[in-house]
């Protein structure tokens, strides 16, 4: 996802609006000054992943903004149902990422 936020991140410079892309390869060690830090800066977040927003970098990225900087918030990702294979669809995951909103 992180190809797909540097493009929204671009979109959203050509309607006057500034966007920071922090790539969170990793949840653990997780770099909580850089959340809080964000939050305090744009005051949104949206994180976003392609695969579940069950748990992972969604659970920890809100809990690091509940406990130190409340914010409004977005979550890109596949919801809580079972998605479909690539096999099964004509267009492979272009098809799929349109299907899950997991474009720019």
């Amino acid at each position: 996802m992180l190809r797909k936020s540097l493009e929204a991140s671009d979109i959203l410079a050509e309607e006057g609006i500034d966007a920071c892309v922090i790539n969170m390869n990793t949840i653990k060690p997780l770099d909580e000054k850089i959340i809080v830090k964000a939050a305090k800066e744009t005051w949104t977040i949206v994180t976003a992943k392609d695969h579940s927003i069950m748990t992972g970098v969604v659970e920890a990225v809100t809990r690091v903004l509940a406990k130190n900087c409340p914010v409004p918030g977005e979550i890109v990702g596949i919801r809580d149902f079972y998605s479909q294979s690539t096999r099964d669809r004509l267009g492979g995951w272009e098809i799929l990422e349109k299907s899950d909103h997991l474009t720019a």
